[in-house]
């Protein structure tokens, strides 16, 4: 289901969700600590606000627990059959 990007509550810290999401994070640029329960394909990419750069920085099949930069304010875009979670620091 598409949803106008002004419907979207920017979030500063930690998120999680279950499936596919898109979240407008308005945390700084950091490191984060990503995990997902699911089975099949998880990909978690960015489009940078200020630099308008597109990036994947998740790419995985079945459970991840990994640590990445996330370079926000940025909309994130989550692709997950599972439950995942998103955890600034």
């Amino acid at each position: 289901t598409m949803v106008p990007v002004e419907s979207l509550d920017a979030i500063p810290g930690a998120f999680t969700g279950s499936g596919d999401n898109v979240v407008l994070y308005s945390g700084e640029v950091g490191p984060v600590n990503i995990t997902h329960s699911g089975t099949s394909t998880f990909k978690v990419n960015t489009f940078e606000i200020k630099t308008r750069d597109i990036a994947t920085i998740v790419d995985e099949t079945g459970p991840f627990d990994g640590s990445v930069e996330l370079r926000g304010p940025a909309f994130v875009w989550i692709e997950a059959d599972g439950d995942w979670s998103v955890t600034p620091g």
